[in-house]
């Protein structure tokens, strides 16, 4: 039997998570590199783990709060309802599951390519204004 969770948070490895918010990043039409990307983001504290779980602890309660890894291989069944359902205690079946398999992400040659690209077309597009995006 699964015991009652008040908050499941799913986080990612960093790595990936920097990896998969750099190419929407990216994709919007941020030509920053990756390193500076990367240095930017030692201020940042959404990477910051601990602190993160913390703060639901203190909303949720200590002890209170399941702690899960974004990852399809680690979810429930391979699938993330299926495994929220499984952290949280809930019935799922015969709920209807929907498939989207457009989903996919890019190896970081092609998120650099994608970079250099918006970096060469984005200024061409907007003119001779458009100024280098960068990160907040």
């Amino acid at each position: 039997m699964v015991e009652k969770t008040c908050g499941a948070l799913y986080l990612c490895r960093q790595p990936e998570f920097l990896v998969s918010y750099y190419y929407t990043l990216v994709s919007s039409g941020n030509t920053t590199e990756f390193s500076d990307y990367v240095d930017m983001q030692e201020e940042r504290s959404f990477l910051a783990y601990r602190k993160i779980v913390e703060r639901w602890s203190s909303v949720f309660g200590k002890n209170k709060v399941k702690v899960c890894l974004f990852d399809k291989q680690a979810f429930y069944e391979n699938d993330l309802l299926a495994d929220f359902a499984h952290v949280a205690g809930f019935d799922i079946t015969g709920l209807k599951k929907v498939k989207n398999e457009n989903l996919s992400s890019l190896d970081s040659a092609s998120i650099e390519f994608l970079r250099l690209l918006m970096g060469i077309f984005l200024p061409m597009y907007y003119g001779p204004c458009f100024y280098k995006r960068t990160f907040p």
